[in-house]
């Protein structure tokens, strides 16, 4: 049975945020996203209706209220309805605190990962 593109759209931003949570760069994630992330869980939050469509639709929303065009692009790219869904949870319910704890991990992630305090010394 095909993955709805909403899910797809979910998972692929799940997928990219906790990629760009190991790196300290990340092409299609800008530093300011992790700041404004916390938006994103408060509109998560506050939605009533606990289905992936309007999931997805309050993330593509996000994406364009921050001008987040890359990322944007990245998940509307999203054609194959065989996209693979992410290994480490095969099928995971698609639901606001799902998605919700997705996100705080991978901000938690971003957080722990080491930054580069070193300085050139001539």
């Amino acid at each position: 049975m095909p993955v709805p593109k909403s899910d797809r759209i979910i998972h692929k931003f799940l997928d990219i945020l906790s990629e760009a949570s190991q790196n300290e760069e990340s092409a299609i994630v800008p530093d300011s996203a992790w700041d404004h992330l916390d938006d994103l869980i408060t509109q998560l939050t506050e939605n009533t209706k606990d289905t992936s469509q309007n999931i997805a639709v309050i993330i593509l929303n996000w994406c364009k209220t921050y001008h987040y065009s890359d990322l944007l692009k990245a998940l509307q790219e999203i054609r194959d309805p065989t996209d693979r869904i992410s290994p480490r949870d095969p099928n995971p319910p698609i639901t606001n605190r799902y998605t919700i704890s997705k996100i705080k991990e991978a901000k938690e992630d971003r957080n722990k990962s080491p930054k580069d305090n070193s300085t050139n010394r001539d």
